[in-house]
């Protein structure tokens, strides 16, 4: 795991730190992306320019693979099952958000694949 999360708390977690590294997410473990959560989340809607691929990495880690498979059935177990529904609904409104004012498709796409569910919950 990346130093800067085995030093820090959450809200010591600076914009800087995470800018342009998109594989800092793909580091942590389910239950320490499911811990940052909030303060990822956070730096997203006040900063998401300046984090720019760490978002995608953040909206793609979060998001299940399309499909019925083994792949979409594993993610289900892991970071799904941990997230509360307070947790759930801010991802989905976050990415809500992102879509309406980014043309980056992933934002859509997590919308309309899988988060859209939980807009209106």
């Amino acid at each position: 795991m990346e130093e800067i999360f085995l030093k820090n708390k959450p809200s010591q977690v600076l914009s800087q730190d995470l800018a342009h590294k998109d594989y800092l997410v793909n580091g942590l473990t389910d239950t320490a992306v499911v811990y940052f959560l909030p303060r990822f989340l956070f730096l997203i809607l006040t900063n998401a320019e300046a984090l720019d691929v760490f978002v995608e990495s953040v909206v793609s880690r979060l998001t299940p693979p399309k499909g019925d498979g083994s792949r979409r059935e594993k993610w289900n177990h892991s970071i799904e099952s941990i997230l509360s529904i307070q947790k759930i609904r801010l991802v989905a409104k976050t990415f809500d958000w992102l879509s309406s004012v980014n043309e980056f498709d992933g934002y859509k796409k997590a919308i309309d694949e899988y988060w859209g569910r939980y807009l209106n919950t």
